[in-house]
């Protein structure tokens, strides 16, 4: 985003009356939400809903391998960010997601009298090895309209596949939901 602000000043007119109002607004903001998750976030791990073995979501700054990022893409000195598990051994499969699936869920978003709210992420996600034949292997983002309702996959890469680096993506949501004020992501 610039730094930069400008101020738009709308006037009124009816039946001889008028009124003026001014509105200060930054160049290039046009982020309703944004999470760098470098401090408070209210995405976290869903035990509830995660039955894997190994691989609980965390935030943290990763250590850093062949699969897993050792830095985020916020500026410095940000260095924080969500995935599954530490591996401080630095071997491929430590830390690693085995024995089922985990899931971080965000909190409610109230995009309410925003029906072209977009979603825009960076994720990472490694399948070390996509030819072993494990369909259990995968990454899912999906949203929600609120939190009594069902899951719409926004994007999936299947075990066949794998995003090793820092991949941005975005997503108009009223192409997937009836955006309102309950919306949930995972």
């Amino acid at each position: 985003a610039c730094p930069e602000f400008f101020t738009l000043r709308f006037g009124y007119f009816a039946d001889g009356w008028g009124s003026f109002e001014e509105e200060t607004y930054e160049f290039g903001s046009n982020y309703l939400y944004t999470d760098d998750f470098e401090g408070a976030t209210s995405w976290a791990h869903v035990s509830g809903e995660s039955n894997a073995s190994v691989g609980d979501w965390i935030l943290d700054d990763p250590l850093g391998t062949e699969a897993q990022p050792e830095d985020d893409v916020t500026p410095d000195p940000g260095n924080q960010c969500l995935f599954t598990a530490q591996n401080p051994d630095n071997s491929l499969g430590g830390g690693d997601v085995d024995g089922g699936l985990v899931v971080a869920r965000s909190g409610a978003y109230d995009l309410s009298g925003h029906p072209e709210a977009r979603l825009r992420l960076q994720r990472w996600f490694t399948n070390w090895d996509p030819t072993d034949g494990d369909t259990g292997d995968y990454y899912q983002l999906k949203v929600r309209e609120n939190s009594g309702s069902s899951d719409v996959i926004l994007e999936e890469i299947d075990h066949t596949g794998s995003a090793t680096g820092w991949t941005e993506v975005e997503f108009r949501l009223a192409d997937y939901v009836t955006v309102g004020s309950g919306i949930e992501f995972s």
